[in-house]
């Protein structure tokens, strides 16, 4: 009897996403589906291959070599600028929240496609507090071929002087 008054409320929550077809909400309340899921979960393990050892798993780097990744300028807002800093690195002093930090990350152009790095920054900037659209390849694709021939780490000065340079001639537009 009880099962038999429950089953329209199953049906109902599968109806609604709520329950067994991978869409629903996530603990932050953002609504996704499964191919959504399935993006963050690889941005997850790829993070954790490429990125924890000096991010760490809670994102806030190390003083003084790693900045934090929870609070960070660059990577939220337009996706433009970590694509640019996971494509080709950054290296230099750089100084956040009165810390300086003076670390070198490498560019991964060379050993991630565009859809892994794409997972890896969707992972990366949905977890630490933003709610923001998923990076798509598509996206990811045509910020390397912007950067042309390039093949220099960044330094934050140069990846904030090309952002400006590039942002004033694009053939896209960011939509968030």
């Amino acid at each position: 009897m009880i099962v038999a008054r429950l089953m329209p409320v199953a049906f109902l929550l599968l109806i609604l996403g709520v329950l067994g077809n991978g869409c629903g909400r996530d603990n932050d309340g953002a609504v996704t589906n499964a191919g959504e899921v399935n993006v963050f979960r690889q941005g997850e393990r790829l993070f954790q291959r490429y990125c924890q050892h000096c991010h760490q798993s809670h994102g806030q780097g190390m003083a003084g070599t790693f900045p934090p990744l929870a609070t960070s300028t660059l990577l939220h807002g337009d996706p433009w600028k970590p694509i640019a800093i996971v494509l080709l690195g950054l290296q230099g002093p750089i100084e956040r929240d009165g810390i300086a930090y003076n670390g070198v990350m490498p560019g991964l152009a060379e050993r991630m496609s565009d859809a892994e790095i794409a997972a890896v920054l969707s992972h990366v900037r949905k977890r630490w507090g933003e709610i923001e659209e998923p990076v798509s390849s598509e996206l990811v694709s045509q910020v390397r071929e912007e950067l042309g021939g390039r093949r220099a780490l960044w330094t934050e000065s140069e990846l904030l002087h090309a952002y400006r340079s590039l942002a004033a001639r694009r053939t896209w537009v960011i939509t968030n």
